[in-house]
């Protein structure tokens, strides 16, 4: 019974993407007669989805043509989508001196809903083609040095209601799963500006990880170095200062204030 509701679900998800990409396709709406003739779909089975896609706010209907186009939360969501790509773009060439300056893989990524979405990563000569998070995959926050620097940043409310909905579930024996644990990890990453990943997320590697913000000192994204050896206390302390560093010149490049960067880089280190 559960598989035929999954593959009814998966049928029915088909179907409203298809009428997204369908309407999104236009320039000037479609009518719901096109969009079932040409997808194939019953009248009243598009009429149904239409509709529910208009309630949600992804698409919206002419009161007078009754033609549907995009609505304003698909716009959102692709303006979000814009913003990390040129996001990914600014900073690729401090990724890229991030990777030289340790000999790490370097990443960027962002925080979505619970997890942290990589949109760049910058690969080592010995690390091309090993497993490691590539742009686009999507982790659990609580599980990287990535996003616990992204969790940190939350306003307290939204961290406390992340802690009480989210299942902490353990990716290696070393995730922290503890919801009373993490909250004062958490405030620990805040308060020193950086955050270590033991084995957390991958066994066999460790992350060092740093806040990038915005021209308002808000955090948009994190970067990180990762390695597939365990560091000396002394690597950490090294790693530590060169992430903070180059995350201060990422955030230079989308217009955090440069006299600022020096109060964030004395946090780190010290």
């Amino acid at each position: 019974m559960n598989s035929r509701a999954n593959s009814s679900d998966v049928k029915v998800l088909s179907k409203a993407f298809g009428l997204l990409e369908a309407v999104g396709a236009s320039d000037t709406g479609r009518s719901l007669s096109e969009l079932g003739d040409e997808l194939g779909m019953p009248v009243g089975t598009a009429h149904r989805l239409l509709r529910q896609l208009v309630r949600l706010g992804y698409l919206e209907q002419d009161p007078a043509t009754k033609l549907y186009r995009l609505g304003l939360r698909v716009l959102s969501l692709r303006a979000s989508a814009i913003a990390a790509l040129q996001l990914a773009s600014l900073a690729r060439p401090h990724l890229r001196d991030l990777m030289v300056a340790t000999g790490c893989v370097a990443h960027l990524a962002v925080y979505r809903s619970g997890d942290v979405v990589y949109i760049d990563r910058v690969d080592t000569p010995e690390t091309i083609g090993r497993h490691m998070p590539s742009a686009g995959r999507r982790v659990p926050a609580h599980t990287t040095a990535l996003g616990k620097v992204l969790l940190a940043s939350l306003p307290e409310p939204d961290l406390d209601e992340f802690l009480a909905t989210t299942s902490l579930s353990a990716a290696t024996l070393n995730t922290l799963t503890d919801p009373i644990l993490l909250k004062q990890r958490l405030l620990t990453v805040r308060m020193r500006g950086y955050a270590l990943d033991r084995e957390e997320a991958t066994l066999g590697v460790w992350c060092v990880a740093s806040p990038v913000r915005d021209h308002t000192g808000r955090t948009v994204a994190a970067a990180s170095v990762s390695m597939y050896e365990r560091p000396s206390p002394d690597r950490v302390q090294e790693l530590i200062g060169i992430v903070g560093e180059r995350a201060g010149r990422i955030s230079l490049s989308i217009g955090y204030p440069e006299a600022a960067t020096g109060d964030i880089m004395e946090l780190v280190v010290n």
